[in-house]
């Protein structure tokens, strides 16, 4: 933006200085700097008593925010060409119009950052621009609203000072082509300025004034008013603070500025302004929004309000109602400015004899391009510049709140560190990482203060953390009954996964042992806890059937086998012609193209289960147990005990919801949440015969190892016979041994088979379940006991009896069924929700939608899941030894029928 040096201009002057040529009078520079009044005024309004004229506009709070290419802290300046004097003025932070700007700002623009950091920027701009105001002007003024002095300034001034001294030799080199002679070169400065102080007003009242000069003090005949008391007493009081603090001494050429030795360097208002109301600002907010670009701004000038009810503040200064005599702001400054007019220079020197300090006085033209070249070099220096480390080094002196912080911060750190490493573990998990961290947090907190609270609370963060990841983190991996590996972080044999340092590999464990017996529950075997689906429901009973089931009489489920592509093709297009499966929609099964490609995709044989098929289902997609099948359960004939009552009470699982799969084969157990089109590369289930029904005496129970005492006993469940049916038919006894007997006709009304769900706790205890408080079902158990064995849900957790207090839970693992020498058949289709609602529903890789006939007069066994685990993830016991409500086995596990069983 192009600028006028007879207007109000910012620094670094963007006008034309060829307009300059032909004026080389030599000019006096007045700076101003300090803080805003509290009553929304500008500051630089005290350059307008002297000029007459509104030049430096009042800044009010409720002016329109700040722009993205709108400096915080910049310098306006305007020439009177009429005195030969520049005036300058510093707005910054600490003006209370840019204050309340940069407030705005913040909220809209740094809401991430910390605010500390925001405002320590601010006042370090300040820093910079104040050094550039005492290198290039003659005289500053610092203003201050309140008649006390501001001993913040101690330490400003001496920073400013240190690194001023600091970057001479640097400024030196800055300026050798600039038009100024040798001398101001190497002092860096053009003189050595005088710092007056300007207090806005003070805290006297009328009625105290008035009285006051009538006990006014006298001093050299001549009569004190109270203001001219207050700036005595001010000046002696800044000339000993500067002096004990050394801001002052008596070499003054290695001084920022010095003050006037035979002259006032105070100046106070002489009244107090009266403080504006929310109507006054109101007012001066409403002829802000008048003011247009054809509106006179002279009319805004300072002077007297027509209404005195109205305090008109804006464009005035604290001396208003005060005439310019000898006690104005005007005769005051015009006296120090007189002696650079005057081409003297200041002669402030404590000590007599000393030299005098360097001083220039250059025309306005000169002046000009000296001060663009510095501006640039404080404002925005180079960052590999000698006066960009000089800088840094002033802001961390500037910063005192973060200079303690950052002591009282690291002072803490160690305690708090401590508290984390005492009592450490060899290794531990997260858990327990996360809670020692919060410990150590808990000590940091009470200690530290201040804008490095955060600062170092990550470093807190990453000590705990380095100390925990150097060799003591603990496997992360969870069991599939919920117990955390025991050994450090490792990985798993064979895995590929480079680590710096490298990892140890090894299997998980947590020395958790737990008997268990096989599929026919006849032989105990010992297992670790197991971490992988297929070690715990399949791998652990297949090496434990080597000892005991491996010539029994087994039932293969349909499992995942690879397949050509021209198989899977006709495989799904027998599916696809079958109204059956149609009927289940066209998201029960997988596209042609996604099978064809998970065809393609595997390529292992699966493993098999157990010896010859008692029976050989087809083995395809689709026919693992679905929605579909579980729902036409509702429909199917057979003969449950519901049935023979009028009544059918199945209940199906609920939907299962599709999943996307990366395989052509489950990852998890079939269950209502599996894709109803996939089967899982292995049975997680088991069912074997072990011979005759009249392997088993009820009198004796079950001849297996860890029953508890009398607990082996299976239930009686008596069939009725369907009315009707051929079965129906009175029977002839056997002809008797006494001589003429009769064959007598007889009739049966039932057949009896036994039942029993067998639960087994972590201890190895097994005992038969009969629904009842009492789990002992042997003599005193109801007549029914079978009866509502068969009709009832039956829990999947029951506590065992080898602990009266905290008793562990027993886990459903077996049912036993001894089916009757009877044209009846029974058959079985197990559904077992593990969790409470809405836990999916998991049920066996059946291939018929009936599930599974028994043969007649047979001892089965039918092993349930040790764990149980969807596609997502598993489904853990409870660990509080309280079984959980909703898990169970729904009923119809057991059903009758008088279909025999397929072959």
């Amino acid at each position: 933006m192009s600028q006028s040096i007879h207007d109000v201009f910012t620094l670094p002057f963007g006008g034309d200085l060829e307009e300059l040529i032909g004026d080389d009078r030599n000019i006096c520079v007045v700076g101003l700097f300090g803080k805003g009044d509290s009553q929304e005024k500008s500051k630089g309004l005290l350059f307008n008593q002297l000029l007459k004229s509104p030049v430096f506009k009042a800044q009010h709070v409720g002016r329109a925010p700040l722009s993205g290419e709108e400096d915080e802290c910049y310098i306006e300046g305007y020439y009177d060409s009429s005195g030969r004097v520049l005036y300058l003025h510093l707005v910054s932070v600490f003006d209370s119009s840019m204050f309340s700007q940069l407030c705005k700002r913040t909220e809209q623009c740094l809401s991430k950052m910390e605010g500390h950091l925001f405002w320590r920027d601010q006042e370090f701009d300040y820093a910079r621009a104040l050094i550039f105001m005492f290198t290039v002007c003659h005289i500053l003024v610092l203003s201050h609203p309140k008649t006390t002095f501001d001993t913040s300034y101690v330490q400003l001034l001496r920073a400013l000072e240190s690194t001023r001294e600091k970057q001479i030799a640097s400024l030196a080199m800055e300026m050798t082509e600039l038009p100024i002679s040798q001398e101001w070169q190497n002092a860096g400065r053009m003189c050595l300025p005088r710092l007056i102080f300007v207090f806005q007003k003070n805290d006297l009242s009328t009625e105290d004034m008035n009285g006051a000069l009538v006990e006014s003090k006298q001093i050299r005949g001549k009569k004190l008013s109270p203001v001219q008391l207050i700036q005595q007493n001010l000046e002696d009081q800044i000339f000993r603070i500067f002096r004990k603090s050394r801001v002052l001494t008596n070499n003054l050429n290695h001084c920022l500025f010095s003050v006037a030795a035979n002259q006032a360097f105070v100046f106070v208002a002489s009244g107090s302004e009266p403080t504006a109301s929310s109507m006054d600002i109101l007012m001066q907010s409403f002829r802000e929004e008048l003011r247009t670009e054809d509106f006179d701004d002279g009319l805004l000038g300072p002077g007297v309000p027509a209404d005195p009810s109205i305090q008109v503040f804006v464009d005035s200064i604290p001396t208003l109602n005060t005439p310019i005599d000898d006690g104005s702001f005007k005769s005051f400054l015009q006296q120090h400015v007189d002696i650079i007019l005057s081409g003297r220079g200041f002669e402030d020197s404590l000590v007599r004899g000393t030299t005098a300090a360097h001083f220039e006085f250059p025309c306005l033209r000169d002046w000009m391009k000296v001060a663009d070249v510095l501006y640039e070099l404080y404002m925005y220096p180079p960052e590999e510049s000698k006066l960009y480390e000089e800088f840094e080094s002033l802001q961390t002196a500037l910063d005192i709140d973060m200079r303690f912080s950052e002591g009282r911060c690291a002072k803490v750190l160690p305690i708090a560190s401590r508290t984390y490493q005492d009592n450490a573990s060899s290794h531990y998990t997260s858990i327990v990482h996360d809670s020692k961290f919060d410990q150590a947090l808990k000590v940091y907190s009470q200690h530290a203060r201040g804008p490095a609270y955060e600062l170092f609370e990550r470093k807190l963060e990453q000590e705990c953390d380095a100390f925990w990841e150097s060799g003591r983190q603990l496997c992360e991996v969870i069991s599939l009954t919920g117990h955390h590996c025991i050994l450090k972080l490792h990985l798993l044999p064979g895995e590929d996964h480079p680590t710096d340092p490298p990892l140890p590999e090894m299997p998980h464990t947590n020395n958790n042992r737990t008997p268990c017996a096989c599929n026919c529950g006849k032989v105990i075997g010992h297992r670790d806890d197991p971490f992988e689906l297929k070690v715990a429901n399949y791998d652990f009973f297949q090496d434990l059937e080597e000892k005991c089931c491996s010539k029994l009489q087994h039932v293969p489920f349909p499992v995942y086998m690879a397949r050509r592509v021209s198989e899977s093709s006709a495989a799904i297009d027998r599916q696809a012609s079958n109204p059956a499966v149609e009927e289940m929609g066209k998201s029960a099964t997988l596209d042609e193209q996604e099978v064809e490609q998970q065809g393609e995709k595997s390529k292992t044989v699966p493993d098999t289960q157990g010896d010859t098929p008692f029976f050989s289902p087809p083995l395809s997609l689709g026919q693992s147990v679905n929605e579909a099948m579980l729902a036409s359960s509702q429909t199917r004939s057979v003969v449950t005990m519901d049935i023979l009552s009028g009544s059918e009470n199945i209940i199906p699982p609920s939907k299962g919801i599709p999943r996307q799969l990366s395989a052509g084969f489950l990852q998890g157990m079939t269950c209502s949440a599996s894709h109803p089109g996939l089967l899982p590369k292995f049975s997680s289930w088991s069912l074997v015969c072990l011979g005759k029904g009249n392997l088993y005496s009820h009198s004796k129970g079950l001849d297996q190892p860890n029953f508890q005492r009398d607990m082996n006993l299976l239930l009686p469940w008596d069939i009725p016979i369907p009315r009707g049916s051929k079965m129906d038919w009175p029977e002839l006894e056997k002809p008797s041994n006494r001589r003429g007997g009769r064959n007598r006709k007889t009739q049966r009304d039932s057949f009896r088979a036994y039942i029993g769900l067998e639960y087994e706790c972590p201890r190895g205890h097994r005992f038969i379940y009969s629904g009842s408080e009492k789990k002992l079902p042997g003599s005193n158990s109801p007549k029914d006991g079978g009866n509502k064995l068969v009709g009832s849900d039956m829990p999947l957790h029951v506590p065992c009896t080898c602990r009266n207090t905290k008793p562990p839970l027993g886990q459903l693992i077996r049912a036993y069924i001894i089916t009757p020498e009877a044209p009846l058949y029974i058959q079985l289709n197990p559904r077992v929700r593990p969790g409470a609602h809405p836990c999916p529903v998991f049920f066996p890789e059946f291939g018929s939608e009936e599930g599974i006939t028994l043969t007649k007069n047979s001892f089965w066994v039918l092993r349930f899941p040790y764990v149980y685990v969807t596609e997502a993830e598993p489904i853990y016991p409870p660990t509080d030894n309280q079984p959980v409500i909703g898990a169970k086995v729904f009923k119809g596990l057991f059903l009758v029928t008088i279909d025999p069983p397929k072959t």
